[in-house]
């Protein structure tokens, strides 16, 4: 593992040992949010990648909002414009390794994500995930595999027709915004042939399969949207990285452990 790109072994760190400063926070009270908080706070070393709400009060006007408390963060575009120019590539190399880091150990315990646009940096500038709330408003960050999910949940149907997947695929490529290696809507359509007129939880079980590639595919996403306003030009084996997990194909998609692998091998940005 290169020391230039990735932290060093956590097993001597302890929450105490990172300074953070809390802010408060008003928010709508989402009990789904507070649950995926609570295994957070059970992953050892949490801090180093997560800022999960620790404290709330409900506010005394009404039961739907809270007021939490959280850590202090530098939002993430503030954070890359205010790099120098020279320590830009390898801040965004550096970071984006932590992140996939944090993808892997939400995979471990089932966790997706979503608000992937909601990313801070600690005051040890460790970019920090924060916002665990259900968020279906950002489907543009999610996979079409996820967009089929959501079509299910939202119309309520047992099972999937041609016409329904063909829907599904159009108005995802719609807002898909990349042209590497993009498919065709024909090409998308055949990734679900097998699925019509399959029970609906079939089709749950066998997009499941799938999800452990969701956080990557967010995060990298996120990554590509940053890129394409930056002068700075990046590798070529990043950005293929960061294509290869966005790939509308999910077998074409690596999960976490791959990727790390690939970052790692590098041994100069």
């Amino acid at each position: 593992m290169n020391p230039k790109y990735f932290a060093p072994p956590t097993n001597q760190i302890t929450h105490k040992n990172i300074k953070t400063h809390e802010i408060k926070q008003i928010k709508r009270y989402d009990e789904e949010e507070l649950e995926i908080c609570k295994k957070i706070l059970k992953i050892p070393t949490y801090f180093l990648f997560f800022s999960p709400i620790r404290k709330f009060n409900f506010l005394n006007i009404s039961e739907k909002y809270i007021l939490v408390y959280r850590e202090e963060l530098v939002p993430f575009s503030d954070f890359f414009e205010k790099c120098a120019e020279k320590e830009r590539i390898s801040r965004i190399f550096t970071s984006y390794g932590h992140l996939i880091r944090a993808c892997q150990i939400l995979n471990q315990y089932g966790i997706v994500y979503e608000n992937y646009d909601k990313i801070g940096f600690n005051r040890q500038n460790q970019p920090i995930l924060f916002d665990f709330e259900r968020n279906r408003a950002k489907m543009q960050y999610l996979p079409i595999e996820a967009h089929v999910l959501a079509f299910l949940e939202k119309n309520d149907v047992l099972s999937l027709s041609k016409s329904n997947i063909e829907e599904i695929c159009g108005t995802f490529l719609k807002m898909y915004p990349f042209n590497h290696k993009r498919p065709s809507q024909r090409e998308c359509v055949n990734m679900f042939v097998h699925l019509i007129n399959k029970p609906k939880q079939v089709i749950m079980d066998e997009i499941g399969k799938y999800k452990n590639t969701w956080n990557n595919y967010g995060i990298s996403y996120v990554f590509l949207e940053m890129l394409s306003y930056m002068s700075n030009e990046m590798p070529s084996f990043f950005v293929n990285v960061l294509f290869e997990c966005v790939s509308v194909d999910f077998n074409r998609r690596g999960p976490s452990d791959k990727i790390l692998q690939k970052l790692e091998m590098r041994e100069e940005v």
